[in-house]
């Protein structure tokens, strides 16, 4: 017996030596024995309503928190309750009584798209998510309104608030919006002219849940890259589900699902990473504002040897996590080109009327970067809102929310490295303003992939013939592309420890997760990084030192799309940890389609029934 044992160890002994000669050889870390911090997380087991049923529904206005100026004393509470009013039907779902409190001719942007009219308004609304809605209930969703500013003259008000959002039933989530709202008056009602919604713009001076809540603040943006053998065919595949791509080149292919991007490349960033058939074998590129912090963060967590290097015009840094999954973290890093002059391309340039080109001046001042000139046009109290910034109040604050903007652009010796143009100009008379809105896209000459589209409006004042410009919103669009995907919902890595891994990911976004049954979820800006912990012995789990992440797109219809994944002979896998039956797998909530993509990638679609 003990020679038996005496043989196992040495087995053993050299089956470890082997492996992490062969490691040291690829330059690649054994995790084993690396871990400098070893805490975790609580797991759930089981997929349960896990939000306070008490909350879902509840709408809350802090009339404590209230700035404003007037001409008329009652005329602020009017505008609180049909503030108080739009939300509380919005959270009802009651469309009728929302359409009497909106104008007609209503412009209205939220969730990154825009709607022009009370037809198309009432349309969106009814089909916009409150959360899950469990059997019995309108919306899984509370709503705190705080930090309201109002400015309102006889017939013309507007006002600036945060609202904050807390909901999900199995999926809880804690979010900050700011809102822009204008009002106009007839008779002695108001009702409201313009609405511009930003969850991309948080307000600190709302009242917000403890860290223990799982939030959707923004924390981290981040992008999914699946390896492929062949980019074509790989193109053909995808390109009935998501369009076609945003951008590609000789070697990827990228398309734009809201702030990420789901990328196909033949080009490996690193040597480990590669296609193992019918696996999971992507991975996340992940943005950070410092690869320097994150790089300290990593080796305060994990003793590996980690160098920041160049990809392509920016930085990255590749890592493993506590389970030998590889991911990418990316610092952008603006670039000055020295040949390019921003231009303004306008369907509407024949226009003529002293507005049009008052806000086209304004335009051009952006793109070239003239601050002078946009705060010439200005009032003395202008306000300037930026979704990629903040609001600010008044030159000094402007001219601050400007510049940090401009930073964040690639540049050329005479402003923003690209061109902008310029859809859907519309004016709309107001008394003495002029409300403005139009769509911009503003095209990257070096980096297609930071192509912006924003949607923005303004408030003009007219003063004998003067033109000032009193308030601006500046939001960022959505492309909106009718497929059967909607968005990529969430990705997925397997980890060996669900705990211990979801500490390691917590300290680097700096965010708790949402649980679900063997599951954290990671809220990012417009999807979700998600651990998947093992089940047991023959569940999913990863394979160290590779690529094992799977993105999953939200549908419209299973039944669409499991069709044309039939069509193109693809398999339909049933992995535990992953889903219970091959095709279309019905969960709590959601049906799922597990299937594997033309060049052997594990790819997920969802469909979700909740919401």
């Amino acid at each position: 017996m003990k020679n038996y044992l005496i043989i196992i160890i040495s087995s053993a002994i050299c089956l470890f030596l082997i492996n992490n000669f062969a490691l040291e050889k690829l330059n690649l870390p054994s995790l084993s024995n690396n871990v400098i911090q070893d805490s975790s997380l609580p797991v759930q087991m089981e997929s349960k309503y896990v939000t306070d049923r008490s909350l879902w529904g509840q709408l809350k206005l802090n009339k404590n928190n209230i700035s404003s100026s007037y001409q008329v004393s009652d005329d602020q509470n009017k505008i609180i309750n049909l503030i108080e009013s739009y939300h509380r039907n919005w959270l009802d779902g009651n469309t009728e009584k929302i359409s009497k409190i909106i104008d007609d001719e209503i412009i209205r942007f939220r969730n990154e798209s825009v709607t022009y009219g009370i037809e198309s308004t009432i349309n969106r609304i009814n089909n916009e998510s409150r959360g899950e809605r469990p059997p019995g209930y309108l919306s899984s969703m509370s709503l705190d309104i705080d930090d309201i500013y109002i400015n309102s003259e006889e017939k013309f008000a507007i006002a600036i608030y945060g609202l904050g959002v807390r909901g999900g039933a199995r999926w809880e989530y804690s979010d900050l919006a700011t809102i822009f709202q204008l009002f106009r008056k007839f008779g002695d009602r108001w009702i409201i002219v313009g609405h511009i919604e930003s969850l991309k713009l948080d307000n600190v001076n709302v009242k917000y849940p403890p860290d223990s809540v799982p939030n959707r603040r923004a924390p981290f943006t981040f992008d999914f890259v699946y390896p492929v053998k062949d980019l074509k065919r790989a193109i053909a595949f995808y390109s009935p589900l998501l369009g076609s791509p945003d951008t590609s080149t000789t070697t990827s292919a990228s398309f734009k699902v809201r702030d990420s991007y789901f990328e196909l490349s033949t080009e490996s960033i690193d040597s480990r990473i590669s296609i193992d058939d019918g696996h999971a074998n992507g991975y996340a590129v992940i943005n950070v504002n410092s690869l320097k912090e994150i790089q300290t963060k990593i080796n305060h967590l994990l003793n590996l040897d980690l160098k920041i290097e160049n990809c392509g015009l920016d930085q990255c840094l590749i890592s493993e996590d506590l389970s030998g999954n590889i991911t990418v973290w990316k610092e952008h890093k603006p670039i000055t080109s020295s040949a390019h002059n921003p231009k303004i391309i306008s369907a509407q340039e024949i226009m003529s009327s002293r507005i049009y080109n008052e806000t086209l001046n304004i335009i051009n001042a952006w793109a070239t970067n003239n601050y002078s000139e946009l705060i010439k046009k200005s009032s003395e109290n202008s306000i300037w809102i930026d979704d990629a910034y903040g609001v600010a109040k008044g030159s000094k604050e402007i001219k601050n929310s400007l510049q940090a903007r401009w930073k964040l652009l690639d540049r050329g010796p005479k402003g923003i490295d690209g061109d902008i143009e310029i859809r859907n100009f519309k004016s709309k008379k107001l008394n003495n303003r002029f409300l403005t809105h139009l769509e911009v896209s503003l095209k990257m000459k070096t980096r297609p992939k930071k192509n912006i589209n924003f949607f923005q409006m303004q408030v003009w004042k007219v003063d004998d013939q003067d033109f000032q410009l009193e308030y601006t919103f500046m939001a960022e669009q959505r492309k909106s592309k009718k497929m059967p995907v909607n968005s990529m919902d969430y990705t997925a890595y397997p980890v060996n420890d669900l705990g211990k891994s979801g500490h390691f990911y917590k300290v680097l976004f700096d965010s708790e997760p949402y649980r679900d049954e063997n599951w954290f979820g990671f809220w990012s800006t417009t999807s979700v990084f998600g651990l998947v912990g093992p089940m047991s012995e023959d569940s999913w789990k990863p394979t160290s030192h590779k690529g094992n992440g799977y993105a999953d797109l939200s549908i419209r219809s299973a039944d669409e799309v499991y069709k044309y994944l039939e069509s193109k002979g693809s398999t339909f896998p049933v992995i535990e940890a992953i889903n219970d039956t091959s095709g279309i797998d019905s969960q709590p909530g959601y049906n799922q389609i597990l299937t594997v993509d033309s060049e052997g990638n594990l790819i997920n679609f969802s469909e979700y029934l909740e919401y």
